[in-house]
């Protein structure tokens, strides 16, 4: 028996761009809505994209850029810190995003939109209805509690068992005061968070070319589904 030898050669090519597009973030410019379609510049603005959420290896944004996509829809953070959303068990109970430390998961999601922009990408923003019903919110001591909570234990386990029903949290803000609180707030949150490495806030930022303010939203065919 005679073993056979070979040599692989590997060689770096360098990576070439698919498409590339004209238009990109600029400094006080803002997407504008005129009938059906996005004008960016005095421009029509086309949009190829795709969705995820962030990550902490930037070189994604990058990767999608010479795809040829020049837009993300993004999510917040999906838990690769360890921690999914926007808040902390802590800050939850306060409904307010916290500073942002090396690390968590709001500055891991403020570098990567930062990173999307400097890559040229527009950005559509789902993130202002990524507030999810967390058990932290269930605590006493929860801002949607309010001053004087008689009701709030019956509250509590009234949401509960309207999830073991299959109604969705998204589905919440149409049939109660407190679940709109909680969207209205975060939403304000959000947008006014400045993101430290673009210099603005998310309400001011000229990447994001369309809010998203809910998501596959089925309410109604729930409510006449649910008789």
């Amino acid at each position: 028996f005679r073993s056979s030898k070979f040599v692989l050669t590997l060689k770096s090519y360098p990576n070439k761009q698919l498409f590339t597009h004209e238009l990109r973030p600029t400094k006080g410019v803002y997407v504008q809505r005129k009938g059906s379609k996005l004008i960016y510049g005095n421009r029509r603005l086309r949009l190829w994209g795709v969705a995820r959420h962030d990550s902490s290896n930037l070189f994604t944004a990058e990767r999608a850029k010479k795809m040829g996509f020049n837009a993300l829809r993004l999510w917040g953070p999906g838990g690769e810190s360890g921690q999914k959303g926007f808040y902390s068990p802590e800050s939850a109970k306060k409904g307010i995003i916290p500073e942002t430390v090396p690390g968590s998961s709001v500055d891991r999601f403020d570098r990567f939109f930062a990173e999307c922009k400097k890559q040229g990408l527009f950005v559509m923003l789902p993130s202002l209805h990524y507030c999810p019903i967390g058990d932290p919110l269930f605590s006493k001591d929860s801002f949607l509690a309010g001053p004087d909570p008689k009701d709030w234990k019956e509250w509590c386990q009234a949401i509960k068992q309207g999830r073991k029903n299959g109604i969705r949290d998204s589905f919440m803000i149409y049939l109660d005061d407190r679940c709109r609180k909680l969207r209205f707030n975060h939403a304000e949150q959000l947008l006014t968070h400045k993101n430290k490495y673009t210099g603005t806030t998310y309400a001011e930022d000229e990447a994001i070319c369309i809010y998203e303010l809910d998501n596959e939203n089925g309410c109604l065919q729930w409510m006449l589904g649910a008789g």
